[in-house]
């Protein structure tokens, strides 16, 4: 007789006080042992970060082996589980909300990186980016830092907000330069491997974003045909690479409307987009307000 599914299980972080007041909440789990697969959703963004131990981070199908130094973060809404073996893991969670809770801008060098690891709007996802992991070369600095900001958290002193915004910030320029030098790994089906070629045009477009790509040029790249290269595209990530692109230039303007003074011409010029009314028209579309508007954090 065949066991039932396991039941998805819901849990919320919307209503922890460390989310509310400061952007961020952290639970630390020492020896954290679950050997059986319990599917469960979070309503905020959740970075984990394995310091000790071996475990295997499952989604629905698709299945990643982490180990001390790895980070994983999920986005919103999504089914998954940690599995670990008899030993055990140490692992801190994390929890992130971007669009209520806007996390400080990294350095422009590493800017690029900051939308795919902490985005705001998560109307963006596609089959990869539901969940992706990065590697620390040593895990203990951001472990450090994270526990730092779980004791202000818990003590609430005087001058506790503006040393975990510090810190917040420290935990940010960590994750995106150790992304930057270990690579983003993506979720990918078990079952459907996702080719090298389509990773490529992910990251071309993820850095490239603010050039003037083209389907063409995309072809001339991975030396495929248009036709092959927009139906296996949209079959491994769900999405086409016009589409990919738009996500991409977006999530770039709303990080830069955040942290930027210049005009809302510059910021869409500099993200890609050639025609401010259409910018305009898509931003309203996409984000459900102008550009404008969200700049100021008006409904």
């Amino acid at each position: 007789m065949l066991e039932p599914p396991p039941r998805l299980i819901q849990h919320t972080a919307l209503d922890l006080p460390a989310l509310k007041r400061h952007g961020i909440a952290v639970q630390s789990f020492r020896n954290y042992r679950n050997t059986r697969c319990t599917p469960h959703q979070i309503d905020v963004l959740l970075v984990s970060l394995i310091v000790r131990g071996r475990a295997r981070h499952v989604m629905e199908d698709a299945e990643f082996e982490a180990s001390a130094g790895s980070v994983g973060i999920t986005r919103p809404g999504e089914s998954h589980d940690i599995v670990t073996g008899r030993r055990g893991i140490d692992v801190y969670n994390i929890y992130l909300d971007p669009a209520r809770y806007p996390v400080p801008l990294a350095p422009p060098t590493l800017r690029a990186l900051q939308p795919i690891l902490f985005p705001e709007n998560n109307r963006f996802r596609h089959l990869l980016n539901r969940s992706i992991h990065f590697q620390l070369r040593d895990p203990d600095p951001l472990a450090k830092c994270v526990e730092m900001i779980l004791a202000e958290t818990q003590r609430e002193e005087e001058g506790s907000q503006e040393l975990i915004a510090a810190l917040l910030k420290v935990f940010v320029i960590t994750c995106c330069r150790a992304a930057r030098e270990s690579g983003i790994k993506p979720s990918v089906s078990k079952g459907q491997p996702v080719p090298r070629w389509v990773l490529d045009l992910c990251h071309y477009m993820d850095t490239g974003y603010a050039d003037p790509i083209t389907l063409d040029g995309l072809c001339r790249r991975s030396g495929l045909s248009r036709g092959y290269l927009c139906r296996a595209f949209k079959g491994h990530v769900g999405m086409t690479t016009g589409n990919y692109l738009l996500h991409r230039r977006m999530e770039a303007a709303m990080q830069a409307l955040r942290g930027e003074p210049d005009k809302i011409l510059t910021i869409a010029m500099e993200c890609g987009f050639r025609d401010l009314s259409h910018f305009n028209r898509t931003f309203r579309k996409m984000v459900g307000r102008p550009p404008s508007a969200y700049r100021n954090r008006e409904p």
